[in-house]
Parts: structure tokens; C-alpha cells; sequence
């Protein structure tokens, strides 16, 4: 959604709620998947036995299934909570559509 689009005090609020979630996850999210995998690759490059022999590799799978279901969670919290936002913005936006087709 545009600034631009955002005529009322709900599509504001959305808009404000969406653009703060991006940042967190420009800012917090990709750095931390990204330094997650640079740990791993030089973790398994750096104990290879540990990961192959004692069998390691399942703790990296068992982070990786932690942080989706951590981020799924999160995920569904935020819908949640955008949901009513949403469509009191589409309602606000359709009713400005009618005063100015009108």
C-alpha cells in the first residue's frame, strides 16, 4: 500500500503497522538468517566430524525448524492483528470512492 493510498486514520495506521514490520525485517530478520547460515557453513566447515559422526547436523535442523515455527507464529499474531485494520481501510477507501464518484 502507498502513502499516497492511505487516506483515512485506519489505512494510516495500516500503513504505519506494515512499513514498521518491513524495517524489523530488513533490519533484525535478514541479517540474523544470513549470519545464521555463515555460522553454520563455517561451523560444519570447521567440525565436519562432529556434524557427520555425533551427529550434529540435527541441532542445525532442529534451529532451523525453530525460528520457522517461531516466525510462522509470529506471522499469523500480525495477521491477526492487521485484519480488522485492513478492512476498515478497504471500507474507508470505498466510501471515499463514493463521494467522489458521486
Amino acid at each position: 500500500m502507498r502513502k499516497a493510498d492511505s487516506r483515512g486514520e485506519d489505512a494510516s495506521r495500516l500503513h504505519k503497522i506494515v512499513m514498521q514490520d518491513q524495517w524489523l525485517n530488513i533490519v533484525f530478520l535478514v541479517p540474523a538468517i544470513l549470519f545464521f547460515n555463515v555460522a553454520a557453513a563455517i561451523a560444519i566447515h570447521a567440525r565436519p566430524d562432529f556434524f557427520l559422526l555425533r551427529r550434529g547436523h540435527l541441532r542445525l535442523i532442529a534451529l532451523l525448524g525453530l525460528g520457522f515455527v517461531s516466525y510462522l507464529l509470529y506471522v499469523i499474531r500480525a495477521y491477526t492483528k492487521l485484519t480488522p485494520l485492513i478492512a476498515a481501510a478497504r471500507e474507508e477507501c470505498r466510501a471515499a470512492e463514493a463521494v467522489h464518484s458521486s
